[in-house]
């Protein structure tokens, strides 16, 4: 599939059948319906990611299942002073994915699961670290941190 596609397909070797044959008219269909048809039956269930990534895993794998699913966060980032603050990075902690707040402060991540720590930083602020837990919005009100405004 992924030579006639433009799809990467990530798997576990050994988790799908690779001498199983399946007849399947799979002309202007979507992804979606092959994979369906293709893993009916097998105990392979999958996710489409974002830049046509595909991950496969075995239909009872709670743990990978959840860090697939994530959880997308969205929020804004203001200074003490209410203005809001453009260009703030924002990192899921250990994870290495992050992202940076637009014109307006506002940020969208995903981030792996509601324990993840969101670490945000900005030149002139004290860095701060928050849990997500239950919460999909946040409010960010980054504190100025003098020592770093002297070194710069």
């Amino acid at each position: 599939m992924e030579r006639s596609s433009n799809f990467t397909f990530l798997y576990r070797i050994g988790l799908l059948d690779t001498q199983r044959k399946v007849d399947l008219e799979a002309k202007g269909v979507s992804v979606e319906y092959i994979l369906d048809r293709l893993l009916a039956g097998t105990g392979v269930s999958y996710r489409v990611l974002e830049n046509n990534l595909v991950i496969l895993m075995e239909s009872d794998d709670k743990a990978l299942r959840q860090i697939m699913q994530g959880v997308t966060v969205t929020g804004t980032v203001s200074a003490e002073s209410g203005e809001t603050l453009p260009g703030v990075n924002v990192v899921e902690k250990g994870a290495g994915n992050g992202t940076v707040t637009n014109a307006d402060g506002k940020f969208t991540i995903r981030v792996m699961n509601a324990d993840a720590v969101l670490t945000f930083s900005f030149v002139g602020y004290a860095t701060q670290e928050i849990v997500v837990g239950n919460r999909q919005t946040l409010s960010v009100t980054m504190a100025e941190d003098a020592r770093q405004l002297e070194e710069v």
